[in-house]
């Protein structure tokens, strides 16, 4: 929301070399753009209808798979969630080594998720892990494959993932609830001697409360 301004500067920009400059050899970027901002002002719908005439307007361009890759944030954004997965099939087929391939695969798990289709979700997310392990979003594809694990019932997976998110965690409160997380999988799989296990564990490591001093009153003097 914060951003709306400078999206709506960015399209003006665009719109404006498009139509001053249309022989120039930035129109596909202009467009492109365009898109993007229509992506992140909420109108998918619009970008979609943009994006899918680029490949008519702009056959030649060097940008065709960075338009795919948008292509398939718009569908998700407009909750067409078959449409991205298979627009952003799309994409890593045509450039399997670009700069935007991990952010394909996370974007495809979301969408996946919102298919159901969990364990596709966590493969999906997985190839970031795999493939990227010193990448930005290294984290995030962690967290998305854990819970892709868990609605798919792979309680050991699940469990494995939290466990190692708790281990990253930065902050004592998300290590508590990542800790949380792993006693779900246990629980789930109805290990309860170890999720008891884990927990009084925990308890084992907090710091006993810090007792409270009691106020005394003095005697009046007679």
């Amino acid at each position: 929301t914060t951003q709306r301004a400078n999206y709506t500067k960015s399209a003006d920009y665009a719109k404006k070399l498009l139509g001053v400059y249309p022989k120039s050899k930035y129109v596909d970027d202009s467009w492109l753009m365009w898109a993007r901002t229509l992506v992140g002002t909420d109108d998918p719908l619009k970008a979609v209808t943009m994006l899918q005439e680029s490949e008519t307007r702009f056959p030649q361009s060097d940008l065709r798979p960075d338009a795919e890759f948008f292509l398939g944030l718009a569908y998700r954004a407009a909750r067409k969630h078959e449409a991205a997965v298979a627009a952003f099939d799309e994409f890593l087929t045509q450039a399997p080594k670009h700069p935007l391939v991990p952010y394909a695969y996370y974007e495809r798990s979301k969408a996946l998720m919102s298919l159901q289709r969990y364990r596709d979700a966590a493969e999906s997310a997985g190839q970031i892990l795999e493939r990227f392990p010193k990448h930005a979003i290294f984290d995030r594809a962690l967290r998305q494959r854990a819970e892709a694990r868990f609605q798919q019932q792979d309680w050991v997976g699940a469990r494995a993932d939290f466990h190692e998110i708790g281990d990253r965690a930065l902050t004592d409160d998300e290590r508590q609830r990542y800790l949380l997380r792993e006693v779900d999988c246990l629980e789930s799989s109805r290990s309860y001697d170890a999720a008891r296990a884990v927990l009084k564990d925990a308890r084992s490591h907090l710091a006993p409360p810090t007792p409270v001093p009691t106020a005394t009153t003095g005697g009046t003097g007679g």
